[in-house]
């Protein structure tokens, strides 16, 4: 959960010790120091203590990239089949372990008779973080929080009320200790009233007034601030249950049609927001062309043809930008007389709309925290931070980049170009989009069956979107959207050509060992209405199925050194090749090369280690070497691949080759099935 390091022991630690210096100016002459002039500053001190906690999150974050413990961020759902669902804006995954630890921090306990507002009745978080100092708090509850936080404010200046139901403080230490540290609490100014039972609130003007009642008496005392520190309740009770069904048909129209129509969702609560997402698919197969005449005339019908309407929607709730999907397509499936698979997505909508873009920067926490160093390196104005000296999101941040993007003398140059990339790309991931295309696919394989050791395959893609959206706004005279792109039902429409060729070999090199490799170019260029590619059309580098030397989504582009959650281009070069050979029974071995990275083409990127601007940075091609090991358990083969980073194209050319070669470096992949 993070609690101890970011919002307990560790800040308010911090806190105690600033507290303790102070009361050591303050007593300095019974040690023999004269000390004069002296004050203390409030907002220091509470951004002394972010500043500690930050620096060592930091420095966890670092120590668990440097062990190689992959972080997945998002709203994670526990399964009964010992998975965890994972699920964020980009998209969701399932992790699994034999061994599961929940760990997912706590938060304050409510009490009805003292409702926190966040201003005047706070919590613990609050109280690291007040803005100004009051003159008179009262803590409600005196366990280890409620006794830390009593002793700072003290020690500043502020006048403390300790309220606690129980008859000592501490309740839960040793009797003893409970009373020798009411005495040295009470010594320093402290009001405590113990066996006191707090039975209503009310904010009147700038006060709070708290009744409380004990066995002598019912009164109502008041205070600038009240902290409710009466306990900490677990967050594994914000629980995610999910649901997912299907209907099948398999002969609805009584000519072999098969109809599946499924849904899924999930709901869950975070903290105290409530999310949820859900979706409903139908697909719908025809064993035949279902299409006009005259299209069926055209293409070459030999064998199996199959017509597909797939039809989707899904809808996010505080889950990332809380994305709204709807997807149509209508595929037709081939073979001609030469044994060629051929495929033909004669309709291709998929509609995306974004509706809390402003989270965007609560998402991609990267691009935040560089924005935030970029303003506090530059003095960006105060009012544009929090009390944590972060940048408040969306207002401050918005503001921050505005002023930078009108006036670049503000900072850097090199500042300049990092705000404006992540700026530019925080537009395009926000956007909402609406593909409307087409697209054809080709297959050549010479592979008899699955356990053919011998065989080529040879794969082409090209997709086409916007064309005919293209000619309707202009026919029709559309709107457009605040940065000059035409709209079609209020959506900004995408405009590109997307080629993907890949081409795979095998052979047999003995009784029970071959080579193996697979090569891979892809292109999409953006054009008319667009000047960069749509997240999902995009390339992403690394990964158990890619270069296995990086992690996925963390190679590239070019040589940027993948500086953002999820690092995507629109122009990929990827070769692998691996000699597979028997071990022992069901378990093979492999040695393995592979090549590859991602960079920006044909769009708006300016960066230059980010794109690709000619035959040079071919020598920004990633080499990753490793060794694997594969079981066949029968239904699957449970794949193990270590990768090493043999040519790794971010460091100087000079480092570049075998520096990160070892094994604190490595990536281990743990994958099912061959990669290719």
């Amino acid at each position: 959960g993070g609690i101890c390091l970011n919002w307990g022991c560790i800040p308010t630690k911090a806190l105690l010790k600033s507290a303790e210096v102070y009361e050591y100016l303050n007593h300095a002459e019974s040690y023999g120091i004269e000390v004069e002039n002296f004050s203390k500053n409030f907002e220091k001190v509470i951004k002394r203590s972010r500043t500690v906690a930050g620096t060592m999150s930091k420095g966890v974050n670092f120590l668990m990239k440097k062990n190689k413990i992959k972080v997945y961020s998002g709203f994670g759902k526990l399964n009964s089949d010992k998975t965890i669902t994972v699920t964020n804006d980009e998209k969701t995954i399932n992790v699994s372990a034999e061994h599961i630890i929940i760990a997912t921090g706590a938060r304050s306990r409510d009490i009805d008779s003292l409702k926190k507002d966040g201003e005047k009745i706070i919590g613990y978080r609050k109280a690291m973080v007040l803005d100004k100092q009051p003159k008179e708090m009262i803590i409600v509850g005196s366990g280890a929080i409620g006794v830390e936080f009593a002793y700072f404010y003290n020690s500043m200046g502020t006048k403390v009320t300790l309220v606690e139901y129980e008859k000592n403080i501490a309740p839960n230490e040793d009797k003893d200790i409970s009373k020798e540290l009411e005495k040295i609490l009470k010594k320093s100014g402290i009001n405590i009233l113990c066996s006191t039972k707090v039975t209503g609130s009310e904010i009147v003007g700038d006060k709070v007034d708290v009744k409380v009642e004990n066995k002598k008496e019912t009164l109502t005392i008041s205070a600038d601030v009240v902290l409710s520190a009466v306990g900490i309740k677990s967050n594994i009770e914000d629980i995610g249950i999910a649901f997912e069904s299907s209907i099948l048909n398999r002969n609805i129209f009584k000519g072999g049609e098969k109809l599946e129509l499924s849904s899924r969702g999930t709901i869950g609560k975070s903290g105290n927001t409530t999310i949820s997402e859900y979706g409903f698919d139908l697909r719908l197969r025809f064993p035949r062309l279902f299409a006009p005449k005259k299209i069926r005339n055209v293409l070459e019908l030999e064998n199996k043809p199959v017509s597909f309407i797939n039809l989707g929607i899904s809808n996010q709730n505080n889950i990332g930008l809380d994305r709204q999907n709807f997807r149509f397509n209508l595929n037709y499936k081939w073979n001609d007389n030469k044994k060629n698979t051929k495929n033909l997505s004669l309709i291709n909508i998929e509609l995306v709309n974004n509706k809390n873009r402003y989270n965007y920067f609560n998402t991609y926490s990267s691009s935040y925290n560089s924005i935030n160093q970029i303003a506090i390196s530059n003095n960006a104005p105060s009012s544009y931070f929090n009390s944590n000296n972060e940048l408040i999101i969306p207002e401050g941040i918005d503001n921050y980049i505005k002023d930078v993007i009108s006036n670049p003398n503000l900072v850097s140059e090199s500042d300049f170009k990092d705000l404006n990339y992540i700026n530019d790309r925080r537009k395009r991931l926000t956007a909402n989009n609406l593909i409307i295309g087409t697209s054809y696919s080709f297959v050549n394989s010479s592979k008899k069956n699955v356990f053919d050791n011998q065989f080529s395959e040879f794969k082409f893609k090209i997709e086409l979107a916007g064309n005919v959206t293209n000619i309707l706004a202009k026919t029709f005279d559309a709107s457009e959207d605040e940065f000059g792109k035409n709209k079609i039902l209020g959506l900004a429409y995408s405009q590109f050509i997307k080629t993907e060729l890949g081409y795979i070999k095998h052979w047999k090199i003995g009784l029970n060992s071959k080579i193996a490799l697979r090569s891979f170019f892809g292109i999409a260029a953006p054009f008319g209405n667009s000047n960069n590619i749509p997240f999902n059309k995009s390339f992403f580098a690394g990964g158990s199925n890619d270069n296995r030397a990086w992690e996925v989504y963390r190679l590239g582009p070019g040589i940027s050194g993948a500086s953002n959650e999820f690092n995507e281009a629109n122009m990929k070069i990827a070769f692998n090749i691996e000699y597979r050979f028997k071990i022992l029974g069901k378990l093979d071995g492999v040695i393995f090369n592979d090549f590859g990275n991602i960079w920006n083409v044909f769009d708006d990127t300016e960066d230059s280690k980010r794109t690709f601007n000619g035959f040079d940075d071919l020598s920004e091609i990633a080499i990753g070497s490793g060794i694997g090991f594969r079981y066949n358990l029968g239904y699957f083969v449970l794949r193990l691949d270590t990768g090493f980073k043999t040519y790794n194209p971010v460091l100087e050319k000079k480092d570049r080759w075998l520096t990160d070669f070892s094994f604190k470096k490595a990536v281990f992949n743990i994958g099912l099935n061959y990669p290719f």
